[in-house]
């Protein structure tokens, strides 16, 4: 992932995955909700810190696809087989 300051025009880069992210949310308390492959995750981008949270379809061949969250702050998101 990336992060692009506007104020200071600078790039920070600060999470390579192993596996596909399509899904980034901001979280109210700080941090972002990140999808990892098939996981669910916390970012919290200045410790440098991922945290998984929840993991979907182990043994399967998904990963989670693209997602957001609704007025009343719950993530929904949608899964597709890999390619």
């Amino acid at each position: 992932m990336y992060k692009h300051v506007h104020v200071y025009k600078v790039m920070d880069t600060c999470i390579a995955a192993d596996s596909y992210c399509s899904l980034v949310v901001p979280c109210r308390k700080g941090g972002y909700l990140v999808s990892v492959g098939k996981s669910i995750c916390h970012w919290d981008w200045d410790a440098r810190k991922l945290t998984t949270l929840a993991t979907v379809d182990e043994g399967k061949e998904t990963r989670i696809n693209d997602g957001k969250c609704d007025a009343s702050g719950r993530l929904w998101f949608g899964k597709s087989y890999r390619c």
